[in-house]
């Protein structure tokens, strides 16, 4: 029997720590509606919460309002520098949210920054970048350019499915068949999913 979930209330004293709180954990749950709720009111208490703005932003970019989520991912990254403290993630998902929304020249000028600062990014954070730049430069047919970037995310983590997965889309586009199929036959012993095979750009949360 299917567990029913509970959704959070908002109540007057909850304080925006406890409303960001509950509004990623409904994120994870991938509730972006409720999560959405919580994250507003977050940011009425306070409008200038770097973590509210990305995390609105994140929900508003799995709603498919790209353009409102670069938006709020500017704003967090502008107040953020005001403080001295860049958020990265902020830069990656805006990054992200460019490639996705068809502005790849200017996304990678986001992912750029990051690895620019990568020994300050969290690891997740970097191989998210890592994986997104190198899946523009693969959809924009530069297939050599995408290899670097696959290398690197698979010298972190080996057995990460989108280095492996787009490492061999990238080889067999230049006909190194060779080198593509053991990479795609290891994809295959991790996940026998073939949607998880697909391009993709990951918003990170």
């Amino acid at each position: 029997m299917e567990q029913k979930i509970t959704i959070p209330k908002i109540e007057p004293d909850d304080t925006k720590q406890e409303l960001i709180e509950r509004g990623v954990e409904l994120l994870e749950l991938k509730n972006n509606a409720a999560a959405l709720e919580f994250f507003n009111k977050a940011l009425e208490k306070d409008p200038s919460d770097v973590k509210a703005l990305v995390d609105k932003g994140i929900v508003l970019a799995r709603q498919g309002h790209y353009k409102d989520a670069r938006a709020l991912f500017d704003k967090a990254i502008e107040i953020s520098e005001s403080k001295g403290d860049v958020s990265f993630k902020a830069v990656a998902n805006a990054g992200i949210v460019l490639s996705i929304f068809g502005d790849p020249n200017e996304a990678i000028k986001y992912f750029d920054r990051v690895l620019d600062n990568e020994e300050k990014v969290k690891q997740e954070t970097l191989l998210a970048v890592l994986t997104n730049k190198g899946v523009t430069l693969l959809q924009q047919g530069k297939y050599e350019e995408s290899l670097p970037y696959f290398d690197r995310v698979l010298e972190i983590e080996p057995d990460r499915i989108g280095g492996l997965v787009n490492k061999a889309n990238a080889l067999q586009e230049l006909n190194r068949t060779d080198e593509a199929f053991p990479l795609f036959i290891k994809a295959h012993q991790l996940t026998k999913e073939p949607l998880s095979w697909k391009p993709t750009f990951i918003i990170i949360k």
